[in-house]
């Protein structure tokens, strides 16, 4: 018995045994799941928890951002009210536009930026929108300063006078400048300008340091006689008396080369005029320099027009005199005769009181145009159109060779300019010329009366600065453009023509030499005296063509 209760007991105890492994894993198994469960509890809480995280740090960078977007958007935004201010500080500074404009604009820019300000999001058009204000503004204050600035520019009158002298020899001659002609005998004369020539005689002997050898003379056409002749090696003379010079002598300035030029600057009395020209009649005189360059140097004017304005009655009166016109020159010849381009010699002064004195009018202002100036106004405004009263070629010697068509011709700023100058091809030769020149005006003045003019305005002050005189001040300016923006009337132009007949005679500035002149015709100039006094008392006149419609 003992065996089988040793193998029983074994039994139980290997069952024993069994038993508790099978304990022992289930409880390493429960431990195992209860481990696992606590792992992901523990992980999740943690996800959970991170996920917060990142969800708080998401909106905290979303108000950042907010926060950023509107801070730019106001910073945007302040630029572009800042800008709108300047801008129209500057508007008002221009004075040129009509008040109603002024408030226009102003409204519209501040209800523009108010509905900026007023918006809860400040979302990317707006800023690109602030930005595109901004520098709109900014621009068009520029733009709006640098017009002022070269209005300023033109309408300041020059308060000198040039006259460039020079000096002369023979084509043949050794000497290739001031000093190799030390020796010479210069050939003067005093009788005509005579304060410049003593100024260039005196300034040539500083510029050799010793006095020269001159020899005096009657005339212009004496001093160009004895430089052929040998009498004098060289001689001095102002530059603007060189058509002089070549009437004495046929080619005289093919014949000779200069060896020494000076310039003398002489001041001049302010010549402004206190007027309101957006209500009182007035007149200007329109003088033609046929020089390039600086508009103050002395020379003839080959255009003389008088234009008598009434801003009133919205009418425009232009009057050609011809430049052969043989007239006494104010304040000059003493009461001799001379032709009215050589007035232009002695300053605009004297050709604005010669042309006064011969129609009775007071002109009030002037303005002087040079050859450079013509051209780009001309091709900034787009060329003009003007019409012709026959067909011609435009010679050489005036800018061509150019076609001129009867009728209506489209002409650049060169063709203009030939078209105003030619005389030669024209059957009634200047005459002629000087109806062309009024042509021309007339174009120009239709074009400016457009809207191209303020589109260009500023392109059109940048081309004249430099190049245009006149004694217009900027207030003037600014309120014929006001009053032009403000009512938008149309313009009646009429033009008149003084008439005369052709013949020989002497002129002051030429001495005993006789010269081709037109002879005025009394009825002629008192037919202009009253067109004046009609066209001041506001009348229209039958033949005036309509512009500015």
């Amino acid at each position: 018995m003992a065996p089988r209760a040793n193998k029983n007991r074994n039994r139980d105890e290997y069952n024993d045994i069994q038993e508790r492994k099978k304990r022992k894993i289930a409880k390493q198994r429960r431990s195992k799941h209860t481990n696992e469960s606590s792992y992901s509890a523990v992980e999740s809480r943690y996800l959970a928890s991170k996920k917060l995280r990142e969800e708080k740090q998401r909106r905290k960078k979303e108000r950042r951002q907010r926060r950023g977007s509107t801070v730019r958007g106001m910073f945007l935004l302040t630029i572009q009210v800042v800008a709108l201010l300047v801008f129209m500080i500057a508007l008002f500074s221009l004075d040129a536009l009509p008040t109603n404009y002024l408030l226009i604009i102003g409204c519209i820019l501040i209800m523009t930026a108010g509905a900026q300000l007023s918006a809860k999001k400040k979302r990317i058009g707006g800023k690109l929108f602030s930005i595109f204000m901004s520098v709109l503004m900014i621009g068009s204050t520029y733009f709006i300063m640098k017009a002022d600035n070269l209005l300023n520019m033109v309408t300041a009158p020059s308060n000198y006078k040039l006259d460039h002298m020079v000096v002369v020899v023979l084509n043949d001659d050794v000497a290739e400048n001031i000093t190799d002609a030390a020796s010479y005998t210069f050939g003067v004369q005093f009788a005509k300008d005579k304060q410049n020539m003593e100024n260039a005689v005196a300034t040539i002997g500083e510029e050799l340091s010793t006095s020269i050898m001159t020899k005096e003379l009657g005339s212009m056409p004496e001093q160009a006689q004895a430089l052929m002749s040998g009498e004098a090696q060289a001689i001095v003379y102002n530059e603007g008396y060189t058509e002089i010079l070549n009437h004495s002598i046929e080619g005289f300035s093919d014949q000779v080369r200069v060896i020494y030029e000076y310039d003398i600057k002489t001041e001049l009395q302010d010549l402004t005029i206190e007027m309101q020209v957006n209500e009182e009649p007035f007149a200007v005189y329109v003088s033609g320099v046929d020089v390039y360059g600086d508009i103050s140097t002395n020379s003839r004017s080959d255009v003389n027009i008088i234009a008598v304005i009434n801003p009133k009655s919205h009418q425009i009166l232009l009057i050609n005199t011809p430049r052969d016109y043989h007239v006494p020159i104010s304040g000059i010849s003493g009461g001799a005769r001379d032709k009215l381009t050589h007035a232009g010699i002695y300053g605009v002064e004297a050709s604005m009181d010669t042309l006064a004195e011969l129609y009775e009018v007071d002109i009030s202002f002037y303005a002087r145009i040079n050859f450079t100036s013509m051209i780009e106004i001309v091709d900034i405004l787009g060329g003009i159109e003007v019409e012709s009263d026959s067909a011609f070629t435009i010679g050489r010697d005036a800018g061509g060779p150019m076609q001129i068509q009867m009728g209506t011709n489209y002409l650049n700023g060169e063709q203009a300019l030939g078209f105003s100058r030619e005389r030669q091809a024209l059957a009634d030769g200047d005459n002629q010329r000087g109806r062309n020149q009024q042509k021309v005006l007339t174009g120009m003045i239709q074009k400016m009366l457009s809207p191209t003019m303020i589109i260009k305005a500023s392109s059109i002050l940048d081309a004249v600065g430099g190049k245009v005189d006149t004694n217009m001040t900027p207030d003037q300016i600014r309120s014929l453009i006001k009053q032009q923006m403000q009512t938008n009337p149309s313009w009646q132009i009429a033009s008149i023509s003084a008439e005369g007949t052709g013949g020989m005679a002497t002129c002051y500035s030429m001495g005993s030499q006789v010269l081709s002149v037109i002879t005025p015709l009394d009825y002629s100039v008192q037919e202009i005296k009253d067109t004046i006094d009609r066209v001041f008392a506001g009348e229209i006149l039958e033949d005036s063509a309509r512009v500015g419609e």
